[in-house]
């Protein structure tokens, strides 16, 4: 891409990072589709971030197969194309929550659908976007560092996160010669209201307590994940693919 990116869905992106991270889009004066799972989460989501007015709002079940390819198509009908998508959307929290012992089909099927599923579905359909228009376009998705550690009661989440960077990798490598650069980028302990307290929850992912500190000693902020998303979506970033950036405060060299 040879200026920085004008049109940009974040999937989840108006609540905690995925909210950080439109405002940071809208700053640099891109146009931004955010996606909620409901029409009444989308709309208070929208209140509550300040965001409602500013971006376009959209209804996607990503527990529904279909509704990440269909979420990119409306995207770029409400934006008039698409540059880069970021896959911020996932199950996190209580609904993550669950121990080895206590893990049945359901929850590891709407794990499985949300936070690996629909990023592979939507970061395909956004590749063809890409080609369509004949365009570098980018894809971030927010993995977590619960990919490369866990602890307890993250056991489906942490599969999900690897998966998540195993896909990235691949398609990375499959979409290079296109121009089409894909990235994951994995926080740490993030202050958002899936992770209130510091050391509660490793950025929300299952809600259990952890005794890890990161070496900077303090939680990370959603705007620290956000501006690390921007640089890789703007030109200055054109020669990184296929890696993953730890945002973690040195949380996993403890």
């Amino acid at each position: 891409m040879s200026e920085s990116p004008t049109r940009v869905l974040v999937t989840g992106g108006a609540t905690g990072i995925g909210a950080a991270i439109t405002q940071r889009f809208l700053a640099n004066g891109a146009s931004v589709a955010v996606s909620q799972r409901t029409p009444d989460s989308l709309r208070q989501s929208l209140e509550s971030s300040g965001l409602d007015g500013q971006v376009s709002g959209l209804v996607a079940d990503l527990s529904d197969e279909a509704a990440a390819t269909r979420l990119v198509e409306e995207a770029v009908d409400a934006l008039g194309g698409l540059d880069v998508l970021v896959n911020c959307a996932a199950l996190t929290g209580d609904r993550a929550r669950r121990l080895a012992e206590k893990i049945d089909e359901p929850h590891v099927q709407a794990m499985l659908a949300v936070n690996l599923g629909a990023v592979i579905l939507s970061s395909v359909a956004a590749c063809a976007q890409f080609r369509r228009q004949g365009t570098a376009g980018v894809i971030i998705s927010i993995s977590s560092v619960m990919a490369q550690a866990t602890q307890p009661g993250a056991a489906v989440y942490t599969a999900t996160k690897a998966g998540v960077n195993a896909f990235t990798k691949a398609l990375a490598s499959e979409a290079g010669p296109a121009g089409i650069r894909v990235l994951t980028v994995s926080p740490g302990d993030i202050r958002t209201d899936a992770s209130p307290a510091p050391g509660d929850v490793i950025d929300g992912g299952t809600g259990a307590r952890t005794e890890r500190v990161p070496a900077l000693e303090r939680q990370g902020r959603p705007n620290e994940v956000a501006d690390v998303v921007s640089f890789l979506a703007g030109p200055e970033a054109s020669y990184i693919t296929g890696v993953d950036i730890t945002v973690d405060g040195g949380w996993l060299i403890r």
